[in-house]
């Protein structure tokens, strides 16, 4: 996976038509990750599995890069992205060998570890909104409606949490197949995979 030199960001625009218009953005986007696994669903087809965990990780890293800067929206698109490219890659991983494993162990931790946090996202969206929709009416809506708005987003930061945990586990077992690929045996424990399969536990 080839990182960018300088970040890019979601160009947010403060306009109340912006997140209809910005639909259609996000649509775009989930349509390039679906091309990622396309990509690797045929690399694994023509039996070139290593290939195939490329598109997948290719996937995962849009699915960051893609939320980065950007509202609620686009972290919950980018989330979709991920899981596709985590679900193809976990099933793919028995038939990987130790170079790719490692390689993709090391890269999902560094992915995982830069991606956009939930607080980084609600901080963009409240700045959003309350650049976009300012005045007494727009705030007294918001006080009227903070007590569902909180559950609602309580909700998806618990369902991403889950897919993070999804993401780390697949970073684990790739890491500990790669380990038993090269030792000949499984890892006595995480601590084994450190620091030639992963930078930390």
């Amino acid at each position: 996976v080839q990182t960018c030199a300088l970040p890019i960001y979601v160009p947010v625009q403060f306009t109340a038509t912006f997140n209809s218009n910005h639909v259609s953005d996000v649509a775009w986007m989930k349509i390039l990750g679906r091309a990622f696994i396309a990509e690797g669903q045929l690399a694994e087809i023509e039996n070139r599995p290593n290939d195939a965990a490329k598109s997948y990780l290719d996937a995962i890293h849009l699915a960051n890069e893609s939320a980065r800067g950007g509202l609620l929206l686009d972290l919950i698109v980018g989330e979709v992205i991920e899981e596709f490219g985590v679900t193809h890659l976990q099933q793919l991983a028995p038939r990987l060998d130790t170079k790719t494993c490692r390689v993709a162990a090391v890269t999902l931790e560094a992915l995982d570890a830069q991606r956009p946090t939930w607080d980084e996202v609600m901080q963009e969206e409240r700045a959003w909104s309350y650049r976009t929709f300012f005045g007494w009416r727009n705030e007294l809506a918001r006080l009227i409606n903070r007590y569902k708005l909180k559950q609602t987003f309580e909700k998806v930061d618990s369902h991403l949490k889950e897919r993070h945990l999804a993401t780390r586990r697949l970073i684990l077992d790739l890491a500990a197949r790669a380990y038993e690929l090269d030792k000949g045996k499984p890892p006595a424990s995480i601590a084994n995979l450190v620091p030639d399969y992963l930078k930390a536990v």
